[in-house]
């Protein structure tokens, strides 16, 4: 068996050294993953917890497939300022094509090769392909707009380095807001202050414990971790 798994290592970093090989490979291997570490099995046991009227999905990119499926009976708000690439949409849903920040304001929104790594940030270890100006808004005005409206409210933040500042800006959240989902840095990606560490420490100063790490970004050495935090007077243990 040992002898086994050595050929295969090696195989696949021979594999690994020819170019067309080399993207076709990874983009497999993050396919499989993706598909094999769904993270519907945990989303289940929080819709026991709590099963939102509204879903606010900041950062959609392709689309939220696990969470559409998961609560798909609840009314989706899809934010993001790039709206072409968005594959998977729930049954109820509006968009939003702003980008969301800590301000109201036109800003720098940087485009790379790899779509799902846009940012309002500049990227350490990826090229600019393009910018674009886009119109930005505040956590707090979706949150005006929108949670007096529904009596229960889950939060997916992804926004690729802006998460610290969307959710730092925010100085009390909506009572009915029940749960958050944030995809944090762990290494460095971005040019700003957003990681794992930053963004649970505010959380848990505004009353959201973290709970659960979902996900990570990628199946080998991860860049993000997708994590659980739940409001504090919550008993998100009621479901074992």
């Amino acid at each position: 068996m040992k002898l086994f798994t050595k050929t295969i290592y090696y195989t696949l970093l021979f594999l690994n050294k020819i170019p067309l090989l080399s993207s076709l490979l990874k983009k497999t291997i993050y396919f499989s993953y993706s598909v094999v570490s769904t993270n519907m099995n945990f989303l289940y046991e929080v819709k026991k917890i709590s099963y939102p009227k509204l879903i606010i999905d900041i950062g959609v990119y392709r689309g939220t497939p696990d969470l559409y499926n998961t609560f798909e009976k609840s009314f989706f708000l899809l934010i993001d300022p790039i709206i072409d690439d968005l594959i998977f949409r729930p049954k109820k849903y509006s968009i939003i094509n702003k980008a969301v920040f800590s301000k109201k304001q036109k800003r720098e929104f940087y485009m790379f090769k790899d779509y799902g790594a846009n940012s309002l940030f500049s990227n350490s270890k990826k090229a600019v392909m393009k910018t674009k100006q886009v119109e930005t808004i505040t956590l707090n005005s979706i949150f005006k707009d929108y949670s007096k409206q529904y009596d229960s409210i889950g939060l997916k933040v992804d926004a690729q380095g802006s998460e610290y500042d969307i959710l730092s800006s925010i100085k009390s959240f909506p009572i009915n807001l029940d749960w958050i989902i944030v995809e944090n840095n762990i290494s460095s990606r971005y040019n700003n202050f957003s990681n794992l560490s930053s963004v649970t420490r505010i959380l848990d100063l505004k009353g959201f414990k973290l709970v659960n790490i979902l996900q990570p970004s990628r199946p080998i050495i991860p860049e993000a971790y997708e994590c659980l935090y739940i409001r504090e007077n919550i008993n998100y243990l009621k479901s074992i």
